[in-house]
């Protein structure tokens, strides 16, 4: 019952030590997030909606086969205008509920 009791206290102390110094300290670096994001080949979901499944998933393959993220991809098909993408992928929609660049 001691060595629980001692494990339990020293759990209790790492947990509070850990949450000082790494969790209330952690901040995010908003740019490599941005960066990852944009570069994610999920963001041709956002498509779906406009294109199908069957186009979204063409221009994921080809935008990965050729290094370019999703949205230099489209621009360079002509897709979508820059305005009309810019509502398509912007992360808060795309992130959220609902079906991305569509207006309420």
């Amino acid at each position: 019952a001691d060595s629980l009791l001692e494990s339990l206290d020293l759990l209790i102390k790492a947990t509070k030590g850990f949450d000082t110094k790494c969790i209330q300290t952690l901040e995010a670096n908003r740019e490599h997030c941005r960066q990852q994001v944009e570069n994610s080949s999920a963001l041709a979901a956002a498509f779906i909606h406009h294109l199908g499944y069957d186009q979204s998933a063409i221009i994921a393959k080809e935008a990965l086969a050729n290094g370019q993220s999703i949205r230099t991809y489209v621009l360079s098909q002509g897709l979508f205008t820059e305005e009309v993408l810019n509502q398509l992928l912007n992360i808060h929609q795309v992130t959220g509920p609902g079906i991305p660049g569509r207006t309420k």
